[in-house]
């Protein structure tokens, strides 16, 4: 999915983490020119390998999407357009569908409660707290400034099952959120999640 952005020019970079589970050879089947291709040398933990994959990327803004995730076609363009004339808004998140492991819709438009158009940092970081879980949502759905992230120290390799809520956190330390009210993305909740 994240080869089919309605998005010109995307720079999308593929990092496989050196798992023996074929994942070199499935990426080396894709022909598509955008499509830049990375291997650690060895298996990293989750934090250390999202921030390797975010240091290689070179864009102004970024989004992680997990090997098992899915975005629509219109995520960055519309993300994108959130933040062009914006320089406060630090986080942009859409709501999203979850899929169980076999591809089969599981919940529609979830996330976000309470967090739908702008809002203040403060005021995101409320809610979060008061949610008690990741209101704002898993990677795939969130889009963000790459030097915000630098600024911030990127993912938190201390953190572990709330990673990304954490780094969505700190970001909002630095500026404004905005919660778009389509669902963009689908998260697959799996055995392993």
């Amino acid at each position: 999915s994240v080869l089919a952005p309605a998005y010109a020019n995307p720079e999308i970079v593929a990092l496989d983490n050196a798992w023996p589970d074929g994942t070199a050879a499935v990426l080396a089947g894709f022909t598509d020119g955008r499509l830049r291709v990375e291997r650690n040398e060895r298996v990293l933990p989750l934090a250390e390998n999202w921030n390797h994959l975010l240091g290689l990327a070179t864009g102004d803004l970024v989004k992680v999407v997990c090997a098992d995730d899915l975005v629509h076609p219109d995520i960055v363009a519309r993300q994108v357009a959130l933040f062009v004339g914006n320089p406060k808004l630090a986080v942009v998140s859409c709501r999203r569908h979850l899929i169980a492991e076999g591809g089969q819709l599981v919940a529609m438009e979830r996330g976000l409660p309470g967090l739908l158009g702008p809002h203040t940092g403060r005021n995101t970081v409320r809610k979060v707290v008061r949610n008690g879980g990741n209101p704002i949502g898993e990677p795939a759905s969130v889009m963000f400034r790459r030097d915000d992230f630098v600024g911030v120290g990127g993912f938190d390799a201390g953190v572990s099952f709330p990673l990304d809520l954490d780094l969505w956190v700190r970001l909002l330390r630095l500026g404004e959120f905005y919660g778009m009210p389509d669902a963009l993305a689908a998260f697959r909740a799996g055995s392993a999640s």
